[in-house]
Order: structure tokens, then C-alpha cells, then sequence
């Protein structure tokens, strides 16, 4: 996992998305069913939310559902849970306003993998 200081501005694709892919994309991102209606393949099918309501709240990790379902440990479902250095980076990332390294894709398809991984 990617660490950052308490410093650093957090982005999306170096920071977030590798906890997202190894926790979350089975259930929300890599089925055609996506686990109530959302995918977390992206920040803006974030914003735009599932079946509930928008998963996250740029600014606002306390109303965001998606940090709301992580710090009660209701997600990931299963015996393996985030932890608290996962749970502490999400939580920045969305108080730090969601950023993202680049624009986004417009088919999700093209954001499984980002660039940085295709060229590792």
C-alpha cells in the first residue's frame, strides 16, 4: 500500500483506488452486478452513488456513506477489514475535497487499470 504523511495531499489514483481494488472492486466495480448500484471504479460514480444515495461528500467524510460504511467496519463485508491506515487515508482523501491525478475516463472500463500500472 501506498502510505502518505499527514502532510501530503492525497489523490485518487496513487492513494485510494489501490485500497478500493484490492477491498472493494469484487462487490462494486468488477461484476456486471454491482453490489447496491455502485461502482467505485472512479471518484464521479462515487459522487454520483448507487442504489442509497451519493457514496461520497468532497469535504465532508462525515456525510459521505462511503466513510460512514468503512468506520463502522461494514465494509468490506467478510472477516477482512480495512485497517486503520487504510480507514485514515480514505477518510483524508475525501476531507482533502476527493482529487484525482487526471481527468477521468468516460468508460469505466478504461479506468481499471491507470497508467501507472500499465507502465510499472
Amino acid at each position: 500500500m501506498v502510505r502518505a504523511d499527514a502532510d501530503d495531499s492525497l489523490v485518487f489514483e496513487k492513494h485510494v483506488q489501490p485500497v478500493l481494488k484490492a477491498h472493494c472492486f469484487h462487490c462494486h466495480g468488477e461484476e456486471t452486478e454491482l453490489s447496491c448500484g455502485l461502482d467505485v471504479c472512479l471518484v464521479r460514480l462515487m459522487k454520483n452513488g448507487g442504489d442509497s444515495r451519493s457514496a461520497i461528500v468532497p469535504g465532508n467524510p462525515e456525510n459521505s456513506l462511503l466513510w460512514q460504511r468503512v468506520a463502522a467496519d461494514d465494509i468490506p463485508q467478510g472477516p477482512q477489514k480495512l485497517s486503520s491506515d487504510q480507514k485514515e487515508l480514505i477518510r483524508r482523501w475525501i476531507a482533502q475535497g476527493v482529487r484525482t491525478t487526471r481527468p477521468e475516463p468516460d468508460d469505466v472500463n478504461d479506468a481499471r487499470f491507470t497508467p501507472e500500472e500499465l507502465f510499472h
